[in-house]
């Protein structure tokens, strides 16, 4: 017969002056079980949107299907492009708008400077392209549309803010919708597609 397995050892006692469970906190913790869920922010990609992140709770108290998967698929990565968009178009609408400002501001500055001092031919040629520059820059500031685009996307993102803020508050539109859960999720679709 094969010998039964030695018991495992009883804990260390504690050291003098030690307690109990200051000795059980100090034992070599126990692997983790390997096939225990991921649990935080990193279980689900979806998450790492701040939007989404931003209403972790709600969306934990959902459950699983279409109107959830509908918020992290689509509304939030959509608010996500439209504060990046945002982001980006009101930089680039302050950049042109400046150095456009800039160059405008120049050229009397220096055609001044020209008529004071005698300073070479090269100063017409540096006001004829400062000129040049800030034409360049009005026209591509015109066609391009940074303003326009950049309120138009802040615009959609506080839209699908507010219907996200009231979708879980039962406010609004959905709040006679709390009993219905078929006319509520269409609400969602309905006003969050509406927006985009």
């Amino acid at each position: 017969p094969t010998p039964a397995p030695p018991p495992a050892p009883p804990p260390a006692p504690p050291e003098p002056g030690e307690t109990p469970d200051a000795a059980a906190a100090a034992a070599p913790a126990q692997a983790p079980n390997a096939e225990a869920a991921p649990e935080g922010p990193d279980a689900d990609k979806r998450y790492q949107n701040k939007y989404a992140a931003q209403y972790r709770a709600e969306l934990d108290l959902m459950p699983e299907g279409m109107e959830k998967n509908y918020l992290l698929d689509r509304v939030f990565p959509q608010m996500k492009y439209y504060s990046d968009s945002s982001r980006v178009c009101k930089k680039m609408y302050h950049r042109l708008t400046i150095l456009c400002l800039i160059f405008n501001g120049l050229v009397p500055f220096l055609i001044l400077l020209e008529d004071v001092a005698y300073v070479g031919p090269f100063m017409k040629y540096l006001v004829a392209a400062l000129s040049s520059a800030a034409g360049i820059l009005t026209a591509v500031l015109a066609l391009k549309k940074h303003r326009e685009l950049w309120v138009q996307y802040r615009l959609c993102l506080e839209q699908l803010k507010r219907t996200v803020n009231m979708y879980f508050m039962n406010a609004g539109e959905f709040a006679n919708l709390t009993d219905d859960p078929e006319k509520r999720k269409q609400a969602l679709f309905t006003v969050c597609e509406n927006i985009s």
